[in-house]
């Protein structure tokens, strides 16, 4: 009894963090989930047991949120869970938010992509996928890593409806192929929002001016 009371305290606080995740974990779709993260506010250390769990998870929402939310924790211990995860999952969804957040860190010099992440099979099988994000962290890395995939993407990503997808596409171009494509590429530019025009806008540089330079 005595040894009973001592745990108390230790299980109530992790029912606790499991109580408070659990809109987020289940959360159906990325609406919901950034609503649900709107009022759960950040990412305690305290919660990183319970996300460490539930990323193993064999319900795919549940292990796909849990990854989800790993990528918002500061904690070093996360970053390593995300790597060791996106270096051997079968799960597609999960290996793209561990490398997009780890493509992200690299984009602000936090450190250099990890080459475990660089799994070709898990990018031919991203470049498959109906999902956006899943699409873009594959086209990303297929482009990085020169597949040969990479160049039937292209002509997809172009005509893209998804702003990021079109930049994708078009700094994925050789400068031959952008002159090649310059009205079609000048026309994504004029439709660019301040996000993606500096991609395209750089992919453009040195071969051809933009709308705004000629």
């Amino acid at each position: 009894m005595v040894c009973m009371r001592r745990f108390l305290p230790l299980l109530l606080v992790l029912a606790g963090c499991s109580a408070s995740l659990e809109p987020l974990l289940s959360a159906p779709d990325s609406e919901t989930f950034d609503e649900k993260l709107r009022i759960h506010g950040p990412i305690d250390s305290s919660e990183l047991s319970t996300l460490k769990r539930e990323v193993q998870s064999k319900e795919p929402l549940r292990a796909h949120n849990a990854a989800s939310l790993l990528t918002l924790s500061r904690e070093a211990e996360a970053e390593q869970v995300l790597e060791q995860l996106g270096a051997t999952t079968a799960d597609v969804r999960i290996w793209a938010t561990a490398s997009a957040s780890r493509l992200l860190k690299e984009q602000l010099d936090k450190g250099a992509f990890p080459k475990t992440l660089e799994r070709p099979e898990m990018i031919r099988e991203g470049l498959k996928s109906p999902d956006p994000k899943v699409y873009k962290t594959a086209f990303a890395l297929a482009h990085r890593l020169k597949l040969p995939e990479l160049q039937a993407e292209i002509p997809k990503a172009l005509q893209s409806k998804d702003s990021e997808i079109q930049a994708l596409g078009i700094v994925a171009l050789s400068p031959d192929q952008v002159r090649a494509r310059l009205t079609e590429i000048q026309a994504h530019l004029q439709d660019a929002d301040h996000l993606t025009y500096p991609k395209m806008a750089i992919a453009l540089a040195g071969c051809c001016p933009t709308p705004y330079e000629s």
